[in-house]
């Protein structure tokens, strides 16, 4: 089940970055040729070895190209013909690869305090945390599906379906990132997409944020005309834990 609100860790490195989400209600979806993780959705391909398979695979990869809005008609008919006179598993898998990395993600995680990605993605405590709703039903981020976390290399074929080759591809992940617990919605292409502005709900910003960076952000929401409530964590006394206090 879908969590009511997603979480979006980041830095003040980039403040043109910052200033889109909060102001121009864009995100940005990045290409998985990007990710800090070099097995994130590089699925191995399993082509089979009969002459069905052979021409079941040729159809797979012919609708797969068709999702990428980049390529033309005849491109496309090219790289699978090129792939079916050679037959190389490997050119398959280059050729997949290619079509998965044109695709954009968006990464997001169910967990505000989490201390490692505090840590790992939100510039050691000084940065921030974005709040985005998940509701209504069929709302912008909504549209996010949870990362599974396996110890197997996933592989898929054209025994699957595009969705579910989909799903293998780009939401299955090494149980090593386990401790993210990440949602991520898939664009066909990346780059900037707008989402509806009252569905940025809360900033929170690190324990150790920069006044002057509080000071910014306040500004910035001071010209929309939906509310955002602003929270700030702060070390617990007792626990290895964040506590989270509205400002």
């Amino acid at each position: 089940m879908l969590p009511p609100y997603l979480y979006k860790y980041t830095s003040f490195d980039n403040k043109k970055y910052l200033h889109e989400i909060i102001n121009e209600n864009k995100v940005y979806f990045t290409s998985p040729n990007y990710f800090n993780d070099p097995f994130d959705c590089k699925s191995n391909f399993n082509i089979g070895s009969t002459a069905s398979d052979i021409e079941n695979t040729r159809e797979f990869i012919f609708k797969m190209l068709e999702e990428d809005t980049s390529l033309s008609s005849e491109l496309i008919r090219a790289i699978v013909n090129r792939i079916g006179s050679k037959w190389d598993g490997n050119l398959i898998i280059e050729e997949f690869r290619k079509t998965l990395a044109n695709r954009g993600i968006y990464c997001l995680t169910n967990k505000p305090d989490n201390l490692l990605m505090w840590s790992h993605y939100g510039d050691s405590h000084r940065g921030l945390c974005f709040e985005f709703s998940t509701t209504p039903n069929g709302s912008f981020f909504s549209n996010a599906n949870p990362v599974k976390y396996t110890d197997t290399y996933p592989t898929i074929g054209s025994y699957l379906s595009w969705e579910d080759c989909g799903d293998t591809s780009f939401l299955v992940k090494s149980q090593e990132w386990e401790y993210e617990q990440e949602y991520r919605i898939i664009s066909n292409y990346a780059g900037h997409l707008e989402y509806p502005k009252e569905l940025l709900v809360g900033i929170i910003f690190g324990c150790n944020v920069a006044y002057e960076n509080i000071e910014l952000v306040t500004s910035w929401i001071s010209s929309r005309d939906t509310e955002i409530n602003l929270f700030k964590t702060s070390t617990n006394k007792e626990k290895f834990k964040l506590d989270i206090s509205k400002i």
